[in-house]
């Protein structure tokens, strides 16, 4: 074990390394440089509000207090906070047709204010 060890140090570090921590972001600066935050992992906090599409299909969404909103994917993540206040950790993208997602790696209650 003790010849390995260097090896688990090594990529431990490597692991560490791609993680590259998330942007601890507003929806307002998402909304205002959404083209900022494209392709990244971003940290936020909002309200998990259910919408239907004239289709009838479902989706959820992260709101803030002055209407600014991002998508949540997957759903089913989502679902179960909602009118919850919440922090959201995920990949930031621009969906064509839909507008902005995270899409969600980390979902829980939110403490303290802002957001």
């Amino acid at each position: 074990m003790r010849r390995y060890f260097p090896l688990l140090i090594v990529a431990a570090a490597l692991v560490c390394a791609g993680c590259g921590g998330s942007a601890q972001v507003s929806l307002e600066q998402l909304a205002e440089s959404q083209q900022t935050y494209a392709g990244r992992r971003v940290l936020t906090r909002g309200i998990v509000r259910h919408e239907r599409d004239p289709d009838g299909s479902d989706y959820f969404v992260l709101s803030d207090a002055r209407g600014r909103i991002v998508g949540l994917e997957p759903a089913a993540s989502a679902r179960r906070y909602e009118g919850r206040r919440v922090q959201v950790t995920g990949l930031f993208e621009i969906q064509p047709g839909f507008g902005r997602v995270i899409h969600i790696a980390a979902i829980a209650p939110a403490s303290g204010a802002g957001g």
